[in-house]
């Protein structure tokens, strides 16, 4: 099972749209004015840890956010602005992961894809443009190659 240590919150979004910090700042969502035709309900968690399966290489350097639009399918893309860990300057290992937020059957691990798309040109957050009803969405970094760890050792 996922932890979610504040529990699935609802936040009631307006035509107009607007600015949506989610939990305590690690995360925003960004909601365009007219993406939503009338006042909708979008149901989102921050989950610290559960029974992840990100692509081989791949390790996690965020929360988890899950996401439910409640069946509305936005006109324009929302933005999600989510904090990641990896505080090195070299970006091109952090990307976005996505997963269905319900186990297929048989299944026991929620199974994370790669996005190429996302920007992480701010250091501490990057952003994405989501239009997925339900999904779980966080960062993942790129493991050092072994060749690559050497170069962070410290010689005695």
């Amino acid at each position: 099972t996922c932890w979610f240590p504040f529990g699935i919150q609802e936040l009631l979004v307006e035509a107009t749209g607007g600015d949506f910090p989610l939990d305590y700042g690690d995360s925003l969502l960004e909601v365009p004015g007219g993406a939503f035709e009338e006042e909708v309900v979008i149901r989102y968690g921050i989950a610290l840890h559960g029974p992840w399966e990100l692509p081989k290489g791949y390790t996690p350097c965020s929360v988890t956010v899950y996401l439910n639009l409640q069946g509305h399918h936005p006109n324009k893309e929302l933005t999600l602005h989510l904090s990641n860990w990896y505080g090195g300057k070299e970006r091109e290992g952090v990307k976005f992961v996505r997963a269905p937020h319900v186990l297929q059957e048989g299944e026991s691990k929620y199974q994370f894809t790669l996005l190429e798309d996302g920007d992480f040109s701010d250091v501490r957050r990057g952003k994405i443009k989501i239009s997925k009803p339900k999904c779980l969405y966080g960062t993942a970094l790129q493991e050092l190659r072994e060749k690559d760890k050497t170069k962070w050792q410290i010689s005695a």
